[in-house]
C-alpha cells in the first residue's frame, strides 16, 4: 500500500515538473561575431535577462549558436 503511494506521488510530481517548463525562455544563450568569431555568453544575471542580452547582441548582428532551457 505504501510503496502504491510513493509510485503514486512520483509520477504526479514528474509529470507536473514536465508541465512546469513547457515555454520557458532560453538561462543561456551563446552567440557568435560572424566577422571576428568572438564568441559571447549570455546568461540571467542581477542586470539583465538572458533574452535582453541576446536580442541587443542579435540586434549588433551576432549570430546566435545555441541556447539552453533546464529542463527540472
Amino acid at each position: 500500500m505504501k510503496i502504491n503511494q510513493i509510485l503514486i506521488i512520483a509520477i504526479i510530481a514528474a509529470g507536473l515538473s514536465g508541465c512546469a517548463n513547457s515555454g520557458q525562455q532560453p538561462t543561456l544563450v551563446m552567440l557568435q561575431n560572424p566577422q571576428t568569431k568572438e564568441i559571447v555568453k549570455c546568461d540571467d544575471d542581477i542586470y539583465a535577462k538572458t533574452k535582453t542580452c541576446a536580442e541587443a547582441y542579435e540586434k549588433g548582428g551576432w549570430v546566435r549558436l545555441g541556447a539552453y532551457v533546464p529542463k527540472f
